[in-house]
């Protein structure tokens, strides 16, 4: 292509994403009906939820704080799903999925918080696809003031300038919340996909007591009949908690099968350098989905003890250890 039409192409996508500026793409969500170009206008994202119905409060959790109390330990605190964190999660999974190519814009956003300033991110000589990308997001969340400003000035300078806001919501949300909210999505909707819905629950950023009296705040867990799965995201640095995570994996039971360390960017030799290390499942947001669905798909269907494995009996799902674990699996 010579430069010329390249410059074309790229005004031509400047105006879709003006023509789109109140939508946001759709997802590749597991068990979602595809919602092209959700319209936005004011109101933030209404998603349909990779959740099962909302039950009684007594009840969420319950098989969670079960499996805790046999392994001995105290629940002193849990985070309840609230209104924000289900509007935000197609923001959250927009994110994660397109991470290669927002992880610079991201990046600068989390410098900014730090500091209290505006700041600049120049998109000349990248791809079409990847402005359109960066621009939508930014549009979105100067929508949802989440961005105090922002403006991309278009050809030829190609350049955002946005100032990011100091609200506690959006701070929690642009560190790291919307991490952990993408993993979680992605988890329950791959479940929920292999027909489990009715089978999983959870609880998120759980404070614990342990028998010793150390305490530990886990991300997020979930049961799965008589399963317990741990999923811990770490945006930063994560080094210092590897033996500490080791020691986790150990007293509750629990395998690399059931232990995942969701990290924002590793390769794939230093993630098993690293599952070796804490004995969990060690991969970034990118392939966080297929290996996940890699253990899904071993997972093995066992009839209830004295059940007819003939009849129509409720069924136990246990994740099966491979015989040979591909390359790339801890």
């Amino acid at each position: 292509m010579t430069p010329k039409n390249e410059e074309r192409l790229v005004l031509a996508i400047e105006r879709i994403a003006e023509l789109l500026e109140h939508y946001l793409p759709a997802v590749n969500v597991p068990n979602r009906n595809p919602r092209d170009n959700p319209e936005l206008d004011s109101q933030l994202i209404q998603p349909e939820p990779a959740t099962p119905p909302r039950r009684p409060d007594s009840e969420v959790g319950r098989r969670v704080l079960e499996h805790l109390a046999r392994l001995g330990f105290t629940v002193r605190k849990t985070a309840t799903d609230n209104a924000l964190d289900n509007a935000l999660a197609m923001t959250a999974l927009f994110m994660g999925e397109h991470f290669a190519v927002l992880k610079e814009f991201l990046g600068r956003i989390k410098s900014a918080l730090g500091y209290h300033g505006p700041f600049t991110l120049d998109l000349k000589g990248r791809p079409a696809e990847a402005i359109t990308l960066n621009c939508q997001l930014g549009t979105y969340l100067y929508k949802i003031a989440f961005l105090e400003n922002y403006q991309y000035q278009k050809s030829p300078r190609y350049l955002i300038a946005a100032r990011p806001s100091q609200m506690p919501a959006a701070q929690r949300f642009l560190t790291g919340q919307w991490f952990e909210i993408f993993c979680r999505e992605k988890a329950i909707g791959l479940l929920r996909e292999a027909g489990l819905a009715s089978r999983i629950d959870y609880l998120k950023n759980v404070q614990a007591t342990l028998p010793d009296g150390e305490e530990f705040e886990f991300d997020f867990l979930l049961a799965l009949d008589d399963e317990l799965f741990w999923f811990e995201q770490k945006t930063g640095s994560y080094q210092r908690h590897l033996e500490r995570y080791a020691s986790l994996v150990e007293r509750m039971g629990l395998d690399a099968n059931h232990a995942f360390l969701v990290l924002l960017d590793v390769g794939e030799e230093t993630s098993q350098v690293l599952g070796e290390l804490c004995k969990m499942t060690v991969c970034d947001v990118e392939s966080f989905e297929s290996r996940l669905q890699t253990i899904i798909d071993r997972l093995d269907i066992l009839p209830i003890d004295g059940a007819d494995e003939d009849s129509d009996a409720e069924l136990v799902f246990h994740a099966m250890p491979p015989a040979n674990v591909e390359a790339g699996l801890p």
